[in-house]
């Protein structure tokens, strides 16, 4: 699938400390690896000057951290495997834990947009470093210790949004922790237990995209090269903006969720939910009309004077789908007018997609395992509620390899087709 082209850009990871660069690889910035318009370019155990030289050399969009991990309990088991402090090497090229304001000072106006600290940081550190190094900042608290793969899922879900252009930070942070809940979500007598969060320090909301981050459309050119003033809004500009409907049937598809029966729960199956809204989202809200033909049928429900119109588009990965739009005649034949109103509509209706839990006289539904799907991983069904657009366009981004988003969420197949992004670095 071709995706649109996007601007190039800069990715500096530093694995800070012996422990991080024992555990080899690109970590979670692996995601971003095979994507040719980033240039990605690592440093193994680095002094503090050497990280403030390669900042101010390579210039990044965005600096990635990591200190790699600690035993916190050696009587208990994997989950108290956690973040150490930021170390890096000294002048006897020993990894040493530093002081967290030497970093805020040796990065003072690195001119970052995003900067992700996989390390344990202190709040007020995190606060001047947003302030004078960077627009966003992903770190996690000293407070609160995370789990090792907690970390791990969070980072690669993160790294696995921004494979898509239009993603903000913010917005991949918001997909982040909704897989670290999906994920991660523990229990404590009976009730379900949140996982400790990153958090982020940023202008922008971390929150589940909708209408207000589809692109503006400015002036259009419609009928005989007129330009369409749109500074006052569609519904000022165009007469009939309102009465364009998306002709959309109700569909359900199953889902395949790498986890347990357990995992079935009101908390879960929301968090999948509002994951999955952010996917499709992210999918249509630039939406590209490619062309436009006559339906096989008018819609006999449609209004006196309306038409439909088949409209067939790909999404921001370049995956191919279609809808039918309806509205007065002479709105849907303008394209430029009928690309923004898709858009539009396809968000609106993404924004409906559910995920059901199963009736209360219905068992847990059990656990199965196929080596086609998430790896041999045990999976379990999930229903989800949704348009036929939504689901067809689903299966089309499963099986695309380099799409990561599904695999970041824990999703291993939809509607019988089985996710194909997986990769050998997933169960790192």
């Amino acid at each position: 699938m071709a995706a649109p082209p996007r601007r190039p850009w800069k990715v500096l990871a530093a694995f800070c400390g012996a422990s991080a660069v024992q555990a080899g690889g690109l970590g979670p910035v692996q995601e971003l690896a095979d994507i040719a318009e980033i240039r990605v370019h690592a440093l193994r155990n680095p002094s503090l000057q050497e990280l403030t030289r390669a900042v101010q050399t390579q210039q990044p969009s965005l600096l990635y951290l990591s200190s790699g991990l600690q035993v916190v309990d050696t009587n208990s088991g994997i989950d108290n495997i956690s973040l150490r402090p930021l170390e890096f090497k000294d002048t006897k090229d020993k990894s040493k834990a530093v002081d967290p304001q030497e970093v805020v000072a040796a990065l003072d106006d690195a001119g970052l947009d995003t900067l992700l600290i996989d390390a344990k940081l202190p709040e007020n550190s995190a606060e001047k470093l947003r302030a004078a190094s960077a627009r966003n900042v992903v770190f996690w608290s000293s407070t609160q210790p995370a789990a090792a793969v907690a970390v791990a899922v969070a980072s690669r879900a993160f790294f696995a949004a921004l494979r898509e252009p239009s993603v903000t930070a913010a917005e991949a942070f918001h997909l982040a922790t909704q897989a670290l809940r999906i994920q991660c979500l523990g229990e404590r007598k009976g009730k379900a237990q949140p996982p400790v969060l990153p958090q982020l320090l940023s202008s922008d909301s971390a929150e589940c995209p909708d209408n207000s981050t589809i692109p503006e459309p400015g002036p259009m050119q419609v009928e005989e090269g007129r330009l369409l003033d749109t500074s006052r809004g569609m519904a000022a500009a165009v007469p009939g903006w309102v009465a364009l409907r998306l002709l959309a049937p109700a569909a359900d598809v199953r889902l395949l969720l790498a986890a347990s029966p357990t995992a079935v729960d009101s908390s879960r199956l929301g968090y999948l939910g509002e994951a999955m809204r952010a996917v499709l989202v992210v999918e249509v809200r630039a939406a590209r009309l490619t062309c436009t033909a006559a339906p096989d049928r008018v819609p006999p429900y449609l209004p006196p004077g309306s038409e439909a119109v088949r409209c067939s588009c790909r999404s921001a990965s370049g995956a191919p789908f279609s809808v039918i739009l309806g509205g007065p005649a002479e709105v849907v034949r303008e394209t430029a007018v009928v690309e923004h109103a898709v858009r539009h509509l396809l968000v609106a209706d993404a924004l409906a997609f559910s995920v059901a839990m199963p009736p209360p006289a219905v068992p847990a539904p059990l656990a199965r395992s196929s080596e086609a799907v998430a790896g041999g991983a045990p999976v379990i069904d999930v229903l989800a509620s949704t348009s036929l657009w939504a689901a067809g366009l689903l299966k089309t981004l499963a099986q695309d390899k380099g799409y990561r988003a599904l695999v970041a969420l824990g999703v291993g197949a939809i509607g019988g087709v089985a996710v194909a992004g997986g990769a050998p670095h997933d169960g790192t």
